[in-house]
């Protein structure tokens, strides 16, 4: 009887052993098979592969991690965050759950979020490339340039043909730019400096008589400007007089800068831009303002040229457009949203750069079908909201426009603009009383009387006429001055020789 039990057993083990095998034989046949799908573009079909199969072993890590990368493969991303939790519970020094928690942070737009995550991820691997350019995207997105270049830097050596390196430092670069730039305003309005980034704004413009006319006041205040008569040659250059710019660079080779005094300056005239950011990072003088502006700029020109080599791209034709509008060149500026939108169907930035372009450029027919559209994708966004606003008042719409210009007031209370067109589409659905609220609170903002010429308007209709005296009164000084400042603005600026 114990013999026959013990083949019993044995003949039990056999069994078991076979089924095991069986089963292991299937598991590793379903695992390859969602690998397959996985690598062949087909995620979302390998997701209840891998589901299946995790429900069989809902402890295996492993089983975890396969079913994250197919879910994040088939932009399950909301899916993918609490199964890399419950992975980094077993195993807090998963990188690859760090890297795809953080991934997914990302890609549904809770950058801050995906920080930590993706810091673990570079502390245990300094080279995972993707962590890093994701690192520095976000940091951009969250109004952190600084931090951002010092990742995107990185990530250029990582991946020198990736169009998104180089759209992020172009943009981490210029924001640091106008943030100095805009420091320089506020502390040394009428210096040296102040006048020698006025002339680059105007040299960017192609405005060449009015920046020549800046740099001559930098050099009065300070003759010993550094590198500013070689800025002078290349202006000069540009506007087709190379004799002068000899001239200019004759004088610069006499009075070479003083990099003992000045190396920030000298970092970035010899084209150290990252090293005179560096340098410059801490120092809140109006001269160390303006060389950080100026080595800010030149390395995002740097890294828009290297978009300019690398496959056509959306990024390229998002930059292209974006300094078109700058140079107030709204149409060309439209074509290339319009290009950009091509290579990136239905991405709302380009569709919104498309829009405020064609606004900027009095199409509001063009226009208004696109801000309607992005303002049912999001709502929340005052700029849209704005804009459509505008656009309504624009095409003879007041009554449409009161409520998307209520909510853009609403959304940003201290933007001034949309309480005046708010007051104006007010007025002009016969609602004064109600515009009167509105248009008070823009009078600190306004320059040229426009908006006290509306408050006239709606004390008048209001039954207010002495409020309305009064405010006609301000309207006619303040549009006084402001044309002295037009006039003063369109003085004639030749381009006259060394």
């Amino acid at each position: 009887m114990g013999r026959r039990l013990t083949i019993r057993f044995v003949w039990l083990a056999l069994a078991a052993a076979v089924a095991a095998a069986a089963q292991t034989a299937v598991v590793r046949q379903k695992l390859a098979q969602a690998r397959e799908l996985v690598l062949s573009g087909r995620a979302a079909d390998a997701v209840p592969i891998y589901e299946e199969l995790l429900e069989a072993s809902p402890d295996n890590p492993g089983l975890m991690m396969n079913l994250a990368v197919a879910r994040f493969k088939a932009g399950q991303y909301e899916k993918v965050i609490p199964l890399c939790r419950k992975i980094l519970e077993r195993r807090p020094d998963a990188v690859g759950a760090w890297l795809f928690l953080g991934a997914s942070r990302f890609q549904t737009g809770r950058y801050e979020e995906a920080i930590k995550p993706l810091r673990k991820v570079l502390a245990a691997k300094p080279n995972e490339r993707n962590a890093r350019l994701m690192l520095g995207e976000a940091l951009l997105q969250l109004g952190r340039p600084e931090e951002a270049v010092v990742e995107l830097e990185r990530a250029a050596e990582l991946l020198p043909r990736e169009p998104r390196v180089w759209y992020g430092l172009e943009r981490g670069y210029t924001l640091l730019a106008e943030r100095a730039e805009r420091d320089l305003e506020r502390l040394g309005r009428g210096s040296a400096w102040w006048h020698a980034a006025a002339g680059d704004l105007f040299f960017r413009r192609e405005d060449y008589g009015r920046a020549l006319h800046h740099y001559r006041q930098a050099l009065e205040l300070r003759p010993d400007f550094p590198g500013l008569r070689r800025t002078i040659a290349r202006l000069y250059r540009a506007a087709g007089k190379p004799e002068w710019a000899q001239a200019e660079e004759a004088k610069a080779s006499r009075n070479p800068p003083d990099c003992s005094a000045w190396p920030g300056a000298c970092d970035a005239l010899a084209g150290k831009f990252v090293a005179a950011v560096s340098r410059l990072a801490k120092e809140t003088s109006a001269a160390a303002y303006y060389w950080k502006a100026v080595a800010c700029r030149k390395r995002a020109q740097q890294a828009f040229a290297r978009l300019e080599v690398l496959p056509e791209c959306e990024q390229l034709h998002e930059l292209r457009a974006r300094r078109l509008d700058e140079l107030a060149r709204f149409r060309q500026a439209a074509a290339e949203w319009r290009k950009a939108l091509a290579l990136a169907p239905g991405n709302y930035a380009l569709q919104k750069g498309l829009a405020l372009s064609l606004y900027r450029d009095r199409d509001w027919e063009g226009a208004l079908p696109l801000f309607e559209k992005l303002a049912r994708q999001k709502p929340g966004d005052p700029d849209v909201a704005y804009f459509l606003g505008r656009t309504l008042l624009q095409t003879g719409k007041p009554g449409e426009a009161v409520p998307h210009l209520r909510r853009a007031a609403s959304l940003t209370p201290d933007r001034f603009e949309a309480r005046a067109a708010l007051g104006e589409a007010l007025l002009k659905t016969g609602r004064a009383a109600e515009a009167v609220a509105h248009l008070k609170a823009t009078l600190p903002e306004d320059e040229d009387g426009s908006f006290h010429f509306q408050l006239a308007r709606a004390y008048q209709m209001s039954g207010q006429p002495d409020l309305a005296r009064e405010a006609i009164q301000k309207y006619q000084q303040l549009r006084r001055e402001a044309e002295k400042r037009r006039k003063a603005l369109d003085r004639d600026y030749p381009l006259t020789p060394p």
